[in-house]
């Protein structure tokens, strides 16, 4: 049988993440159980669910904020390393773990900017100190950022001197010039005045415009979701309950605890 020409083979994405059999307890109350997701390179997609039902969690793993008590997960096909010790899981090469989650860049609902720190100051600290980018190469590419979202004219202004969702455009810069390949954001319009929330969900938009990028949001805003989502993923009580396209997820969801979500979100 013929073999197809290379340019017509089929090359299936790279999964950007992979997490399998996950588990996670706190307080012996039981979050994740057998929990797998696979998100294939470039994906937009929303982790949606009522409160408690695990979402902010799976992305804390991802993130190294929280670790797995059973489980693996790897970034972009490799695995990052965890060793068991009394019981518990921890990270079996430190060094190692950090720079295979060097790619993924986390916003939070709460900003988790310095406040001691400008706006400037913010997003050049990581670069510099991670990126072992110079102090004045650092400042340029954070100027560019800020600019494209508005903030070039408030560098020089601290966290207190900037509205919610200035100070939410900033974090989205900060974790942006860390040039991640991965975005995590975790309901980082929650935290906002409604008349600040679309210039928030603005930069989001441009930001899901470019494919090099996967991203996983973590979202209350059904609208936001469903037009920049290629796949929705509904949690309840730290299982899956519906993984689906999110134009199809949208327009008829199968599972009727996903109805019914919907229904309490519209």
């Amino acid at each position: 049988m013929p073999t197809a020409p290379d340019a017509l083979r089929f090359t299936p994405p790279l999964d950007a993440l992979k997490l399998t059999g996950i588990r996670k307890t706190f307080g012996g109350t039981t979050i994740l159980s057998g929990f797998s997701l696979d998100v294939p390179e470039g994906q937009r997609l929303a982790l949606i669910g009522g409160s408690g039902s695990g979402k902010t969690t799976v992305l804390r793993l991802i993130a190294g904020l929280e670790r797995p008590d059973a489980g693996e997960i790897e970034l972009f096909g490799r695995q990052l390393p965890y060793r068991r010790f009394a019981g518990r899981l921890i990270p079996d090469d430190p060094p190692e773990a950090r720079e295979l989650r060097r790619p993924v860049g986390m916003v939070f609902q709460h900003f988790n900017l310095f406040q001691h720190l400008t706006a400037l100051e913010n997003v050049i600290e990581a670069p510099i100190h991670v990126l072992g980018q110079s102090p004045a190469e650092a400042r340029r590419a954070a100027m560019a950022l800020l600019d494209s979202v508005g903030l070039a004219d408030l560098a020089d202004r601290y966290p207190r001197q900037l509205s919610g969702g200035q100070q939410q455009r900033v974090a989205i810069v900060r974790a942006l010039a860390l040039k991640p390949r991965v975005l995590l954001f975790d309901e980082v319009t929650a935290s906002l005045d409604p008349e600040k929330v679309a210039e928030v969900l603005a930069v989001m938009r441009a930001l899901a415009a470019d494919e090099r990028v996967t991203m996983i949001i973590v979202t209350h805003e059904m609208g936001f979701a469903r037009e920049v989502a290629d796949r929705v993923v509904f949690m309840q009580r730290g299982v899956i309950v519906e993984d689906t396209p999110a134009a199809a997820f949208f327009a008829a969801p199968q599972d009727p605890r996903s109805r019914a979500f919907l229904n309490l979100a519209s």
